[in-house]
């Protein structure tokens, strides 16, 4: 008796093992994860709804989702509609820095940290560089690469303003 008890114990945990397991990686691959919520908000006509949120310091359009998955439901009528359920991420992507204007972000030691700070110091170059340009009346570093300096001043924010307007931001 003792032992088909036992027996029937670890073939329920391992049960329970197997199929928790198989729940964990059915989604292995998400793609909107990374993507902004305006972005996935126009992809999916509107049907992405917000489930979580972390953060208040980016609009809520800028938040970059970090999950994502589909419901459906009837309504009264019968008739089908299926949802997006977004996760977002509305802290600041780049590290708080020492300027003054410290606010939630990634940290600079984290992957994503770092990157962004590396963004944003290329973007302040950038910056520098378009001003002498200007002044020595020679073409800035971005006519050359006018779309990867247009993306770099979108991703951080930390260009200038007239980098920002020559670029049409």
């Amino acid at each position: 008796m003792k032992r088909s008890l036992a027996q029937a114990a670890v073939f329920v945990v391992a049960l329970v093992m197997l199929l928790g397991s198989g729940v964990a990686s059915a989604n292995p691959y998400d793609p909107y994860v990374g993507q902004t919520y305006a972005k996935v908000a126009e992809a999916t006509r509107g049907r992405a709804v917000i489930a979580s949120r972390v953060g208040s310091y980016l609009p809520t359009e800028k938040c970059i989702i970090t999950g994502s998955r589909r419901t459906g439901f009837k309504d009264s009528s019968g008739k089908g509609s299926t949802t997006l359920l977004v996760d977002l991420n509305c802290n600041d992507p780049g590290a708080a820095g020492g300027d003054g204007s410290d606010h939630p972000g990634n940290s600079v030691a984290s992957p994503a940290g770092k990157k962004m700070a590396d963004l944003k110091d290329r973007a302040a170059r950038l910056s520098t560089n378009y001003a002498n340009a200007v002044k020595a009346g020679k073409p800035p570093a971005c006519e050359k690469s006018f779309d990867g300096c247009k993306r770099i001043c979108e991703q951080t924010g930390a260009c200038s303003a007239e980098l920002n307007s020559y670029l049409g931001l």
